[in-house]
């Protein structure tokens, strides 16, 4: 679709522009902070530095998953460039950067006037969960851009299917080891094509359709005996994801599962503050979208369809940062609310109210992300800080929330002389706690590095160490406490405990 820029809607474009420009920069910033790895970031890390590309194909180590395509690219950045975070986290800040772009080519495919694609860039640009996992060494972002390109595949197929469906069909074999919720988008390019194709008679078409699906359905056959057949046995992910798998909507309490599940999307990840706005912009961009155009409106349905079924059979969690790919497919519906008025003035009208009520929340919280680092875990100053001021025979005694940062990073900075006890759990194992009290008990300094992860846990042992001993500084950091004690005379410290 062909955009007319009159003057009347020059200034659209401009402010587009102006947001392009902005939520590159935000990127930017935030690249540059080289924020340290938090408790999952380093899992993966250390997973791509350790194994080989054939182990990276099993179930990863420190419970963590990820599409095996992305641990490859991975892999391969660090082989060339070396093992430091920064260069674990170019992937996702250049799938980041894409996606605005890509984003922007999708609206201007799709949209008739200006205000449209203003609203879908100016919400992409300062929201602040994409942001955020634009800098983390995670697949969410980069599962947002392939969303995005999946997304114009379908548009393209329906407009010129003869000449893309065979190219397509190769790149999205190939795609669909990269992301997880790719497998929504490329069953439902399919699924929609052949339902069109069936109410248009087109046998032709739908013949070609069906030759050339075998080629991502033998990619994902592979993919599934290779890889996907092990990824949904980890225990542990499906315990602790088991309450965000949708339910059959059957019963009331099922059905109030999935609003629930909507109320949560609005805030995290689409970053909507006013639910009953959000909720009305939700339900008339659709219905705009259904009366525009109704083969798009399919496709999105049918995403949707194959990821809550996907749910449903326990293989996929619809929670926040696991279903941030949908987040270009959420601001297209809200922004097709713009469709639906052709006069200047009403068109002004809906957007000051878009303004106030969508805009105006995130665009103060970017001036915020613009001034300090996003870090949920800040440990290397901490570890920094040990390396200058320790002293030979110093103990330094790790939290287990801590000790997969530790590991990461532990041969970055001289902890030399220091003896070193990892994974404390005070509340998970009696006898090594108690060997830990003991050791601590012999020693004359004390560092204790915590995360704020389990903070009960943390208070029990600073008890502890505050009966037998005398806190000589406490430094905090995002996410991360530094303690240092000096340990009293055993005669002075109440005898064994």
């Amino acid at each position: 679709m062909h955009l007319n820029f009159n003057k009347q809607e020059r200034i659209w474009l401009i402010l587009t522009y102006l947001f392009i420009v902005y939520g590159i920069f935000l990127r930017l910033k935030q690249f540059f902070f080289f924020r340290s790895f938090w408790l999952d970031e380093a899992g993966i890390a250390i997973n791509i530095l350790r194994k080989d590309f054939s182990e990276l194909a099993k179930p990863l180590d420190y419970n963590q998953a990820a599409p095996y395509g992305f641990l490859i690219l991975e892999k391969i950045f660090v082989i060339l460039f070396g093992g430091e975070d920064f260069v674990f986290r170019i992937i996702p800040f250049f799938s980041g950067i894409i996606l605005i772009f890509l984003f922007y080519h999708l609206l201007r495919n799709v949209f008739s006037n200006n205000l449209g694609i203003l609203s879908g860039i100016a919400l992409i640009s300062l929201n602040h969960d994409v942001v955020y996992y634009t800098i983390e060494l995670k697949p969410y972002i980069s599962d947002a851009l392939v969303a995005t390109l999946l997304t114009i595949f379908f548009i393209r197929l329906v407009n010129n299917f003869n000449n893309n469906i065979i190219k397509y069909s190769f790149l999205s074999a190939i795609i669909l080891w990269f992301s997880y919720p790719s497998l929504f988008f490329i069953a439902s390019i399919y699924s929609a094509l052949i339902i069109i194709f069936l109410r248009e008679k087109d046998y032709q078409k739908l013949k070609k359709l069906i030759l050339t699906s075998l080629i991502p359905l033998v990619s994902f056959s592979v993919y599934f005996l290779i890889v996907l057949k092990y990824a949904g046995k980890n225990d542990y992910l499906n315990n602790f994801w088991a309450d965000h798998f949708a339910p059959a909507p059957y019963t009331l309490k099922a059905l109030s599962w999935y609003k629930r599940a909507f109320l949560w999307a609005l805030d995290k990840p689409y970053n909507i503050s006013n639910v009953y706005l959000g909720t009305f912009f939700t339900f008339t961009g659709l219905f705009i979208l259904f009366k525009k155009d109704k083969k798009l409106f399919l496709f999105i349905f049918l995403v949707t369809f194959f990821m809550l079924f996907t749910s449903m059979i326990k293989r996929y969690p619809v929670f926040q940062r696991l279903i941030l790919f949908s987040v270009p497919l959420y601001y297209l519906i809200i922004s097709y609310n713009f469709e639906l008025f052709d006069k200047k003035i009403s068109k002004i009208i809906i957007f000051s109210i878009f303004s106030v009520f969508f805009l105006f929340e995130p665009l103060k919280n970017s001036a915020e992300i613009l001034n300090q680092s996003m870090s949920r875990q800040e440990i290397k100053p901490a570890l920094r800080f040990i390396s200058e001021k320790k002293i030979n025979g110093d103990l330094l005694a790790i939290h287990h929330s801590a000790d997969t940062l530790y590991e990461f990073y532990k041969d970055k900075y001289n902890l030399d002389g220091l003896e070193i006890i990892r994974k404390i759990k005070p509340m998970w194992n009696q006898a090594e706690y108690k060997f830990t009290l003991e050791k601590i008990k012999q020693s004359k300094r004390v560092w204790l590095l915590f995360t704020d992860f389990r903070r009960q846990e943390n208070e029990l042992f600073l008890g502890y160490l505050n009966s037998i001993g005398i806190k000589r500084g406490e430094w905090f950091y995002p996410g991360v406490e530094l303690y240092l004690y000096e340990i009293r005379a055993p005669e002075n410290n109440g005898g064994s405990r």
